[in-house]
């Protein structure tokens, strides 16, 4: 695969040419070098796309390779980490923290098929009633922490998001890293939480 994705040098005659979204660049850097690029041939527009290192075909506006959920999904299987598949691009994962003993995930894949992802977590902390203080609450931790976003819901539930790429070679490994991550956050901040809860 990795061979057919060096464009050689060639006149106009003939060869491959990379077409992105500039006019026909000829050149010997590797396709997967350059964010996104397709093939032109001599019979025309061929059905490749290179997009973060991965060779993905395209039939009838269609992704025929694994999608990113699926290969997430073989990854907790083969570590045996439990879920609960919601949708076609949702997962949901349920971790115990220091702080929280349950803190519910829900992992959100790109319906594009880009890797990314968003994180999302909520029902925590209830704060109905004490919106003031909760809102005070999430100034105060987004403002000092970094890659959690913290607001208040209209049900009054705190809710963390976190917006983030991954390596999509490593899908399954990099998304339970980035899970870790968020969950750690998230317990890290429930000190807080609580003191503007019961202060």
């Amino acid at each position: 695969m990795a061979e057919s994705a060096d464009a050689p040098d060639s006149g106009s005659g003939g060869g491959q040419h990379l077409v992105g979204s500039s006019p026909i660049i000829r050149t010997k850097r590797r396709a997967t070098a350059l964010p996104l690029l397709f093939f032109l041939t001599e019979k025309g527009l061929d059905n490749h796309l290179f997009c973060d290192n991965i060779l993905i075909y395209k039939h009838f506006g269609r992704d025929t390779m694994e999608s990113y959920k699926s290969m997430f999904l073989k990854y907790m299987d083969s570590e045996d980490i439990k879920y609960t598949e919601l949708d076609e691009f949702g997962v949901g994962i349920v971790v115990g923290g220091e702080n929280i003993d349950t803190i519910r995930v829900l992992v959100i894949f790109e319906e594009d098929g880009s890797p990314a992802l968003q994180l999302r977590s909520l029902n925590f902390i209830d704060f109905r009633g004490k919106e003031i203080r909760a809102i005070t609450a999430c100034n105060k931790i987004n403002n000092d922490l970094r890659w959690v976003k913290f607001c208040l819901d209209s049900n009054g539930d705190i809710v963390a998001t976190m917006d983030t790429y991954f390596d999509g070679a490593s899908c399954g490994e990099e998304c339970i890293k980035l899970i870790k991550r968020f969950v750690r956050i998230i317990d890290a901040t429930y000190p807080t939480f609580a003191h503007a809860f019961y202060s």
